[in-house]
């Protein structure tokens, strides 16, 4: 009688238990729910990047894509609204300013200018994501070159992700690809250039059994000669290994006198595939 005396007085205070662990569970999910509200009004925001004017940097919703003649990997920008036409969002080549993409989904390469792509089996990935500090400047002002969040005046509810190129008071002029602020060419520090930079050409992605592929990089003798140029019996200094160029020490003249026979270039040349060719 005693035995089953104690697993009636029991029970009760196991429910009591399943009830205060059920309550302090319940309590820091309210808790948390409403932290992240407070939060996210006065201090700090997600964004998740929509479209891809900030790309490279930044992407947008993109397919990751694959050369299949040179197997370099790059970003194309679509859509971030599947009702929207594919042709909306269209990657670029930002060496050339030039559109890579075509009708439907299909792609360039930006390293050897390989089109039509097919992409219709690549899938989509959802564009980055940003957590914004929303008091920023009361600490300090904009800064340019600064990547910024700000709301769309026609449309609060919708983010936009830019960078700052021109402060209050300022006159902005884009002239030739170079930003004027002024009157006054701006001038980006190494730092920035390299935030912002673009690769035009690797080479260790080159295309294999492409009889239409140019060489890139070439050696000559000098700046004002090029590879039809050079002296009879005599090769550039610089000579093709694997993907770079190593100096070869025995095409110097040494009794040459000439400051600018002293030096040996590589020269780059960017082909541009039109057609096929």
């Amino acid at each position: 009688m005693h035995h089953s005396s104690r697993q009636i007085n029991s029970q009760p205070e196991e429910v009591e238990g399943r009830s205060s662990l059920f309550r302090m569970v319940l309590e820091s999910v309210v808790s948390l729910a409403i932290a992240v509200i407070l939060f996210r009004t006065f201090e700090a925001e997600g964004y998740m990047i929509s479209t891809g004017s900030m790309a490279p940097s930044l992407l947008g919703y993109h397919k990751q894509v694959i050369c299949p003649r040179c197997d370099f990997s790059f970003t194309y920008g679509v859509a971030y609204d599947e009702s929207v036409s594919g042709n909306r969002f269209q990657a670029e080549d930002h060496a050339h300013g030039e559109t890579l993409a075509r009708a439907g989904q299909y792609a360039t390469c930006p390293n050897c200018n390989t089109n039509s792509i097919d992409l219709t089996t690549v899938p989509r990935n959802e564009g980055d994501q940003l957590l914004v500090f929303k008091h920023a400047y009361y600490l300090k002002g904009p800064q340019r070159w600064s990547v910024v969040v700000f709301q769309n005046p026609m449309k609060p509810t919708q983010a936009y992700v830019k960078r700052v190129v021109g402060l209050p008071g300022e006159a902005v002029q884009v002239k030739d690809g170079d930003l004027y602020i002024n009157g006054k060419i701006e001038r980006k520090d190494l730092e920035t250039q390299r935030a912002v930079r673009l690769l035009v050409y690797d080479q260790h992605y080159r295309p294999e059994n492409d009889d239409f592929f140019q060489p890139r990089f070439i050696p000559v003798m000098n700046d004002s000669q090029n590879e039809n140029e050079q002296a009879p019996g005599k090769r550039p200094a610089w000579v093709a290994q694997g993907d770079g160029f190593v100096f070869d020490a025995t095409n110097d003249d040494p009794l040459s006198s000439s400051v600018q026979e002293q030096w040996s270039w590589v020269k780059y040349q960017h082909w541009m595939r039109q057609g096929g060719h």
